[in-house]
Protein backbone atom coordinates (compact mmCIF):
# COMPACT_ATOMS: atom_id res chain seq x y z
CA UNK A 1 0.00 0.00 0.00
CA UNK A 2 1.73 3.06 -1.08
CA UNK A 3 1.88 5.92 1.80
CA UNK A 4 0.62 9.77 0.46
CA UNK A 5 3.10 11.06 3.59
CA UNK A 6 5.82 13.95 2.77
CA UNK A 7 8.78 12.91 1.92
CA UNK A 8 11.32 14.13 4.33
CA UNK A 9 13.93 16.76 3.22
CA UNK A 10 16.81 14.09 2.80
CA UNK A 11 14.91 11.96 0.33
CA UNK A 12 14.57 12.05 -2.96
CA UNK A 13 12.01 10.37 -5.42
CA UNK A 14 13.03 8.69 -8.58
CA UNK A 15 11.38 11.02 -10.49
CA UNK A 16 13.55 13.48 -9.31
CA UNK A 17 16.71 11.58 -9.52
CA UNK A 18 16.22 10.66 -13.59
CA UNK A 19 15.31 14.09 -14.02
CA UNK A 20 18.21 15.57 -12.11
CA UNK A 21 20.70 13.30 -14.30
CA UNK A 22 19.52 14.22 -17.32
CA UNK A 23 19.78 18.06 -16.57
CA UNK A 24 23.52 17.28 -15.69
CA UNK A 25 23.87 15.17 -19.07
CA UNK A 26 21.93 18.17 -20.75
CA UNK A 27 24.17 20.84 -19.13
CA UNK A 28 27.03 18.96 -19.49
CA UNK A 29 26.58 18.50 -23.55
CA UNK A 30 25.60 22.24 -24.03
CA UNK A 31 28.92 23.37 -22.44
CA UNK A 32 31.52 20.37 -23.38
CA UNK A 33 30.35 21.12 -27.25
CA UNK A 34 32.42 22.68 -29.44
CA UNK A 35 34.53 23.78 -26.44
CA UNK A 36 37.93 24.44 -28.48
CA UNK A 37 36.05 25.46 -31.47
CA UNK A 38 37.69 28.95 -31.51
CA UNK A 39 41.14 29.40 -30.22
CA UNK A 40 41.62 31.30 -27.34
CA UNK A 41 40.87 34.99 -27.16
CA UNK A 42 43.33 38.06 -25.71
CA UNK A 43 41.71 37.98 -22.20
CA UNK A 44 41.94 34.28 -21.80
CA UNK A 45 45.62 33.78 -23.18
CA UNK A 46 46.29 36.68 -20.70
CA UNK A 47 44.47 34.49 -17.61
CA UNK A 48 46.62 31.52 -19.03
CA UNK A 49 49.91 33.11 -18.84
CA UNK A 50 49.77 31.85 -14.84
CA UNK A 51 50.02 28.58 -15.58
CA UNK A 52 53.25 28.50 -17.12
CA UNK A 53 54.83 30.29 -14.23
CA UNK A 54 57.61 28.80 -11.71
CA UNK A 55 55.27 29.21 -8.10
CA UNK A 56 51.19 30.03 -7.66
CA UNK A 57 53.00 33.29 -5.79
CA UNK A 58 54.27 34.22 -9.14
CA UNK A 59 51.05 33.05 -10.98
CA UNK A 60 48.50 35.10 -8.67
CA UNK A 61 51.03 38.24 -9.20
CA UNK A 62 50.08 38.61 -12.48
CA UNK A 63 46.55 40.10 -12.23
CA UNK A 64 47.71 42.60 -9.17
CA UNK A 65 46.44 40.95 -5.79
CA UNK A 66 45.40 44.05 -4.12
CA UNK A 67 43.44 44.90 -7.44
CA UNK A 68 41.96 41.83 -9.27
CA UNK A 69 41.91 39.58 -5.87
CA UNK A 70 44.46 37.18 -7.89
CA UNK A 71 43.02 34.03 -6.46
CA UNK A 72 41.77 33.08 -9.98
CA UNK A 73 45.25 33.69 -11.31
CA UNK A 74 45.81 30.53 -8.44
CA UNK A 75 43.44 28.62 -9.82
CA UNK A 76 45.01 28.90 -13.46
CA UNK A 77 48.48 27.67 -11.91
CA UNK A 78 46.97 24.28 -10.49
CA UNK A 79 44.74 23.31 -13.53
CA UNK A 80 48.29 23.72 -15.37
CA UNK A 81 50.16 21.79 -12.60
CA UNK A 82 47.44 19.16 -13.14
CA UNK A 83 45.57 19.11 -16.06
CA UNK A 84 48.06 20.46 -18.14
CA UNK A 85 48.46 23.94 -20.12
CA UNK A 86 46.06 23.15 -23.28
CA UNK A 87 43.35 25.05 -24.42
CA UNK A 88 40.74 22.10 -23.61
CA UNK A 89 41.99 21.93 -20.23
CA UNK A 90 41.15 25.46 -19.39
CA UNK A 91 38.20 25.53 -21.23
CA UNK A 92 37.19 22.25 -19.86
CA UNK A 93 37.96 24.01 -16.03
CA UNK A 94 34.96 26.71 -16.48
CA UNK A 95 32.57 24.39 -18.02
CA UNK A 96 32.93 21.91 -15.74
CA UNK A 97 32.18 24.52 -12.65
CA UNK A 98 29.58 25.58 -15.13
CA UNK A 99 27.87 21.76 -15.26
CA UNK A 100 28.34 21.72 -10.80
CA UNK A 101 26.64 24.77 -10.66
CA UNK A 102 23.49 23.45 -12.24
CA UNK A 103 23.66 20.31 -9.87
CA UNK A 104 23.80 22.79 -6.62
CA UNK A 105 21.15 25.00 -8.31
CA UNK A 106 18.36 21.87 -8.47
CA UNK A 107 19.29 20.68 -4.71
CA UNK A 108 18.87 24.47 -3.11
CA UNK A 109 15.44 24.34 -5.02
CA UNK A 110 14.66 20.97 -3.82
CA UNK A 111 15.92 21.61 -0.07
CA UNK A 112 13.70 25.45 -0.12
CA UNK A 113 10.96 24.27 -1.91
CA UNK A 114 10.14 21.26 -3.74
CA UNK A 115 11.70 18.46 -6.23
CA UNK A 116 9.62 19.95 -8.94
CA UNK A 117 10.98 23.55 -8.50
CA UNK A 118 14.75 22.40 -7.99
CA UNK A 119 14.62 20.87 -11.44
CA UNK A 120 12.37 23.89 -12.77
CA UNK A 121 15.29 25.95 -11.61
CA UNK A 122 18.16 23.98 -12.65
CA UNK A 123 16.53 23.42 -16.34
CA UNK A 124 16.46 26.97 -16.83
CA UNK A 125 20.16 27.06 -15.25
CA UNK A 126 21.03 24.60 -17.92
CA UNK A 127 20.08 25.66 -21.23
CA UNK A 128 20.08 29.06 -20.33
CA UNK A 129 22.80 30.76 -23.35
CA UNK A 130 24.18 33.13 -21.29
CA UNK A 131 25.03 30.61 -18.52
CA UNK A 132 26.61 28.37 -21.47
CA UNK A 133 28.43 30.81 -22.98
CA UNK A 134 30.47 32.05 -19.92
CA UNK A 135 30.94 28.45 -18.83
CA UNK A 136 33.24 28.08 -22.17
CA UNK A 137 35.31 31.34 -21.04
CA UNK A 138 38.02 30.47 -19.63
CA UNK A 139 37.58 32.80 -17.21
CA UNK A 140 36.86 33.72 -13.50
CA UNK A 141 32.78 33.75 -13.89
CA UNK A 142 32.22 30.26 -13.84
CA UNK A 143 34.17 29.35 -11.15
CA UNK A 144 33.07 32.18 -9.23
CA UNK A 145 29.30 31.59 -9.62
CA UNK A 146 29.80 28.47 -8.42
CA UNK A 147 31.80 29.43 -5.34
CA UNK A 148 29.13 32.06 -4.78
CA UNK A 149 26.20 29.94 -4.71
CA UNK A 150 28.02 27.20 -2.43
CA UNK A 151 28.56 29.97 0.49
CA UNK A 152 24.72 30.83 -0.19
CA UNK A 153 23.77 27.34 -0.02
CA UNK A 154 25.84 26.62 3.15
CA UNK A 155 24.43 30.16 4.85
CA UNK A 156 20.51 28.77 3.71
CA UNK A 157 20.60 25.24 4.22
CA UNK A 158 22.80 24.68 7.56
CA UNK A 159 21.36 23.44 10.11
CA UNK A 160 24.18 22.95 12.79
CA UNK A 161 25.06 26.66 13.58
CA UNK A 162 28.28 25.32 14.81
CA UNK A 163 31.70 27.47 15.24
CA UNK A 164 33.14 24.97 12.50
CA UNK A 165 30.60 25.23 10.10
CA UNK A 166 30.77 29.17 10.28
CA UNK A 167 34.38 29.21 9.73
CA UNK A 168 33.23 27.23 6.60
CA UNK A 169 31.68 29.32 5.17
CA UNK A 170 33.50 32.74 6.12
CA UNK A 171 36.54 31.28 4.91
CA UNK A 172 34.93 30.29 1.28
CA UNK A 173 33.45 34.20 1.23
CA UNK A 174 36.86 35.14 1.55
CA UNK A 175 38.14 33.00 -1.15
CA UNK A 176 35.17 34.54 -3.39
CA UNK A 177 35.85 38.17 -2.34
CA UNK A 178 39.51 37.43 -3.39
CA UNK A 179 38.97 35.21 -6.38
CA UNK A 180 37.54 37.98 -9.21
CA UNK A 181 35.96 41.81 -9.09
CA UNK A 182 32.61 40.26 -9.82
CA UNK A 183 32.45 37.13 -7.44
CA UNK A 184 33.30 39.75 -4.64
CA UNK A 185 30.70 42.21 -5.39
CA UNK A 186 27.85 39.24 -5.81
CA UNK A 187 29.42 37.64 -2.49
CA UNK A 188 28.89 41.08 -0.57
CA UNK A 189 25.35 41.91 -2.01
CA UNK A 190 24.08 38.43 -1.36
CA UNK A 191 25.29 37.81 1.99
CA UNK A 192 24.27 40.87 3.52
CA UNK A 193 20.71 40.25 2.10
CA UNK A 194 20.72 36.64 3.51
CA UNK A 195 22.22 37.11 6.71
CA UNK A 196 20.66 41.08 7.92
CA UNK A 197 17.26 39.16 6.54
CA UNK A 198 18.03 36.30 8.80
CA UNK A 199 19.05 38.53 12.33
CA UNK A 200 16.01 40.68 11.74
CA UNK A 201 13.42 37.47 11.23
CA UNK A 202 15.31 35.24 14.17
CA UNK A 203 16.33 38.24 16.46
CA UNK A 204 12.47 39.51 16.48
CA UNK A 205 10.70 36.19 16.43
CA UNK A 206 8.05 36.08 19.40
CA UNK A 207 8.49 32.41 20.26
CA UNK A 208 7.48 32.58 23.43
CA UNK A 209 4.44 34.47 22.63
CA UNK A 210 5.25 37.82 24.88
CA UNK A 211 5.17 40.87 22.86
CA UNK A 212 7.30 42.85 25.21
CA UNK A 213 9.94 41.24 24.64
CA UNK A 214 12.49 43.06 22.28
CA UNK A 215 15.34 41.96 20.12
CA UNK A 216 16.88 38.65 21.21
CA UNK A 217 20.81 39.01 20.44
CA UNK A 218 21.65 35.48 21.88
CA UNK A 219 19.08 33.50 18.99
CA UNK A 220 21.32 35.42 16.30
CA UNK A 221 25.06 35.06 17.50
CA UNK A 222 25.68 32.81 13.93
CA UNK A 223 24.76 34.97 11.63
CA UNK A 224 25.93 37.99 13.19
CA UNK A 225 29.52 36.65 13.55
CA UNK A 226 29.04 35.52 9.85
CA UNK A 227 28.31 38.85 8.93
CA UNK A 228 30.94 40.62 10.98
CA UNK A 229 33.42 38.90 9.02
CA UNK A 230 32.19 38.79 5.77
CA UNK A 231 32.07 42.27 6.09
CA UNK A 232 35.59 42.77 7.67
CA UNK A 233 36.59 41.38 4.96
CA UNK A 234 35.37 43.17 1.88
CA UNK A 235 36.84 46.19 3.52
CA UNK A 236 40.02 45.26 2.71
CA UNK A 237 38.83 44.34 -0.58
CA UNK A 238 37.54 48.31 -1.47
CA UNK A 239 40.70 49.87 -2.16
CA UNK A 240 41.35 47.51 -5.15
CA UNK A 241 37.70 47.63 -6.62
CA UNK A 242 38.45 51.27 -6.95
CA UNK A 243 41.37 51.07 -8.51
CA UNK A 244 39.72 48.72 -11.27
CA UNK A 245 36.79 51.03 -11.50
CA UNK A 246 39.21 53.39 -13.55
CA UNK A 247 40.82 50.90 -15.17
CA UNK A 248 39.64 50.07 -18.81
CA UNK A 249 41.46 46.71 -19.03
CA UNK A 250 38.68 43.91 -18.66
CA UNK A 251 41.00 41.14 -18.19
CA UNK A 252 41.42 39.43 -14.63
Amino acid sequence: MESNAPMESNERSMQYIVGFYVLIVISAILRFRDLTFQSMWGDELSRAASAFEATWEGAMSLAGLSKNGGFFRWEVYWIGRLFGTNELAFRAFSASCGVILVALVCEIGRSLHSEFAGLVSAALLAVSKSAIKYSQEFAPYSSGSLFVWLVFALIILRKNRTLWIDMVIAGLANYVIWLHTHSAAVIFLGTNVLLLQAILYKGFDKKSGDESVGFQIESVTSEARLWFVINTAFIFRIPGLRAISDDDGHSG
